[in-house]
């Protein structure tokens, strides 16, 4: 079979930098390596030892481990010199480019198995977990926006007490540019990337989870068993049981009415589509049972500013009737009188408008009647609110039946017109 374990000069390039690189090149190709061996290995790593010569004859050893993810295709390397630079030098380089030719030149020499049987070979393969080997952690905090939240990027690893590293930040920006040599970015950190390059981005380069883009990053997110809320500290977010949002109105001591919400049990809400919901003590993260109401509607509600008391009823009454379809109570309850069983009556009024001398339109309008209230057939909604003079109607449609009304009343013109033609 073919060795996978190949190296790029890319990878080395990442790991060493580009000077010690280059300098590097230049004690490969002078054959400074006078001792290249292979102390340990395992499926997703090798630990190489090496000897290199110095500038002036002093001879360094090195001591090097590669890993490899599960498709060999990101590599991490860590290696340590008695140079005085003593990590990931110009003598690490060195010897991280001999082990490169090697390699090319074992998988030259050597038949390759059949891609099917290959297949077949890695498909139950588990990746073998590599505790010291860096990645990528996501840290959840507010963002500058209430309910918009955004990310922090950090480069880690697990260190030897089990926790993890202090790490490195970097950037959104950063990781767009490193697909091709940063071994801690494994695929599902590339996708990530491009689905939060479709959010919008502060000018500090934040992302802004937010829309459906932003419910769709944290399901990945959390995913990776790697996002982490506002510090590495705790373990990872968990996904956790859908809960339920309400809202209710407090009554402030100026008098004027406040909306509130509330998760049960206790969360922050985060204003993805559809909602998510944050739980610090639980360290979890969750949905929003369904709202019956958009996601801009959502976010509408929750920009409602305070209603002050000479206006609460004008607003509690226009609310009710006006915004009956979205799930938020009026500040102050209107007492309404419920309607529900009764078969729908179609009502068809007639009526026409002169649109210039010479034109003249005609209109229908269908309604139903609910025990004589009169429900407009254009908004199907399930329950329709109407004001009349004897007070707020709230009436329980019966769509079904007003269907059936409409083809009735269709099917009676279409005879009659039948019947005007014969004659």
């Amino acid at each position: 079979m073919i060795n996978k374990k190949r190296i790029l000069e890319s990878d080395i390039r990442f790991a060493c930098g580009d000077s010690y690189f280059q300098r590097g090149k230049k004690y490969f190709s002078n054959q400074k390596i006078i001792h290249l061996g292979i102390v340990e290995e395992a499926p997703s790593y090798i630990v190489l030892e090496a000897i290199a010569l110095g500038s002036r004859q002093n001879r360094y050893r090195q001591s090097i481990r590669i890993d490899w993810k599960h498709d060999y295709n990101t590599v991490t390397i860590d290696g340590d010199c008695t140079c005085p630079m003593t990590f990931n030098c110009k003598h690490v380089a060195a010897a991280c480019l001999q082990y490169m030719a090697i390699a090319s030149q074992q998988v030259n020499g050597e038949d390759s198995s059949p891609s099917c049987l290959e297949w077949l070979n890695n498909f139950e393969e588990e990746a073998e977990q590599v505790t010291h080997q860096e990645f990528l952690a996501y840290i959840l905090r507010p963002g500058g926006v209430k309910h918009i939240f955004t990310l922090d990027f950090l480069i880690t690893k697990i260190n030897k007490k089990g926790g993890l590293n202090k790490g490195r930040k970097t950037t959104l920006n950063n990781l767009r540019y490193s697909y091709s040599y940063a071994g801690y970015i494994q695929p599902i950190d590339q996708e990530i990337a491009r689905i939060l390059y479709s959010l919008e981005v502060t000018y500090q380069g934040e992302p802004q989870l937010e829309g459906s883009a932003g419910f769709i990053a944290l399901s990945k997110l959390v995913q990776t068993g790697r996002l982490f809320w506002q510090n590495t500290q705790r373990p990872p977010l968990q996904l956790d049981d859908e809960r339920k949002l309400e809202f209710s109105w407090q009554q402030k001591p100026n008098q004027d009415y406040k909306l509130n919400y509330v998760i049960k049990p206790a969360a922050q809400l985060i204003l993805t589509d559809p909602p998510l919901y944050i739980d610090e003590l639980q360290n979890s993260l969750g949905t929003i049972a369904s709202l019956n109401s958009s996601f801009s509607q959502l976010k509408k509600i929750l920009t409602i500013p305070e209603v002050p008391e000479q206006y609460v009823d004008e607003f509690s009454q226009r609310l009710t009737l006006e915004l009956s379809d979205i799930p938020l109570p009026a500040p102050k309850q209107i007492e309404t009188i419920e309607l529900s069983g009764f078969n729908p009556v179609p009502k068809i009024t007639l009526f026409g408008a002169q649109l210039s001398q010479t034109q003249y339109s005609h209109f229908i309008k269908l309604n139903f009647l609910y025990d004589g209230i009169s429900i407009s057939a254009y908004s199907p909604e399930p329950v329709s609110m109407v004001k009349t003079e004897q007070g707020i109607y709230q009436v329980t449609r019966d769509i079904e039946a007003e269907y059936s009304a409409i083809k009735q009343l269709l099917e009676k013109a279409f005879v009659v017109t039948e019947l005007d033609s014969i004659k």
